[in-house]
This record gives C-alpha cells, sequence and structure tokens, in this order.
C-alpha cells in the first residue's frame, strides 16, 4: 500500500540544505500527515500522535536535550534571521524542535503561517549555509560552491526557518518531550 513520489528539481537548490523536505510536506496530497525522517524508528503504535494531531492541529517534538547546554533558537538561528523574519530576540532562549519528526493537518494554523512559509523561504535559499565549525559538511549532494557562512553555533537549514516561524506565529506552541516521541 506504499506509493513512492520522486522529488522533482522544483528549484536550482532542490536537493541541498534539505531544500526537498519541506516540498514533502507541501505535497503529500493527504489532510493529516505524519512525517519522518529517514533513519527515525517506529517502535510502537502512532495513535496517540494521529489523536495529538488531530486534538492540536500540529504535532512537534523537542530537540532542546540534544547539546549539553540545550538547544535553543539562539543556537540554530543566525542573528540576521531575528529581523529578517521579524521574531524577537527574547524568543532566542525557546527550544529547538525537531524537523524530522512531525505532524499535522493541512487546515491547521501551523501548516498556514509555519510550514508553508517554510517552504517558501527554502524556496529563495534561506536553508543553504553552513555553521563555520560545521564547514566540513560540505560535501556530498548538499556541496555548495562556494558555501555561505551562517552565523550561528548549528545552522540547521530547514530546522532553523522552521523554527523561527513558529515562534513568530505561535506564541504557546505544544512542543511534545524528545524522551517520550524521539
Amino acid at each position: 500500500g506504499v506509493k513512492l513520489i520522486r522529488v522533482p528539481a522544483f528549484s536550482p537548490h532542490w536537493n541541498k540544505g534539505w531544500t526537498w523536505k519541506p516540498w514533502i510536506w507541501m505535497n503529500t496530497g493527504h489532510t493529516k500527515v505524519i512525517f519522518l525522517d529517514a533513519g527515525t524508528e517506529v517502535l510502537r503504535d502512532l495513535t496517540e500522535i494521529c489523536d495529538l494531531v488531530d486534538r492540536d492541529g500540529y504535532f512537534t517534538v523537542s530537540q532542546y536535550n540534544t547539546l549539553p547546554d540545550g538547544c535553543t533558537l539562539r543556537t540554530i538561528a543566525p542573528q540576521d534571521y531575528f529581523e529578517k523574519y521579524d521574531v524577537k530576540p527574547s524568543l532566542g532562549s525557546r527550544p529547538v524542535v525537531a524537523a524530522g519528526i512531525i505532524g499535522f493537518q493541512t487546515s491547521s494554523d501551523f501548516y498556514k503561517h509555519v510550514l508553508r512559509p517554510t517552504y517558501k523561504a527554502c524556496l529563495k535559499g534561506d536553508n543553504l549555509g553552513w555553521s563555520e565549525h560545521e564547514l566540513w559538511r560540505n560535501t556530498g549532494f548538499n556541496r555548495q560552491d562556494p558555501p555561505i557562512i551562517r552565523e550561528c553555533a548549528y545552522f540547521r537549514h530547514d530546522q532553523t526557518l522552521l523554527n523561527l516561524l513558529l515562534y513568530k506565529h505561535i506564541a504557546k506552541p505544544i512542543i511534545q518531550p524528545v524522551e517520550k516521541f524521539g
């Protein structure tokens, strides 16, 4: 019952900086989506996640505990992006959510005000680049010549944009614990 859909070359950089991921969010053809990055293992029934998507319109998982001092918006977003996306710098201490474990309804505000603008920002190339100390990752299909250097500790491409737009448009986002869902 699985149908594979090839991601087309929908932009000049469709296969760089994880641009393809927001394209998938926009092009599933379904009204309710549970998106899991490659390598994600499903270890139990997904009914609870589906119920949360039904209740809240979306599902996100914290990535705060992935760094010893906590992964925050300030950790993954360049300072100029706060201004570019009209996000208050005071929101920089907010916890980061994963872009690889996410659920949504296409009728939700989350889809309209967070995911759709994330996709548009990726189309413009705002997801491209690397933090300076992670230039070693500029290889393979993600290679960019010359690489764009983003001034933050861990630039996270589509995830950086997703988080900026999440905090811009949702005052109190519902973030599930990674210990339970990640």
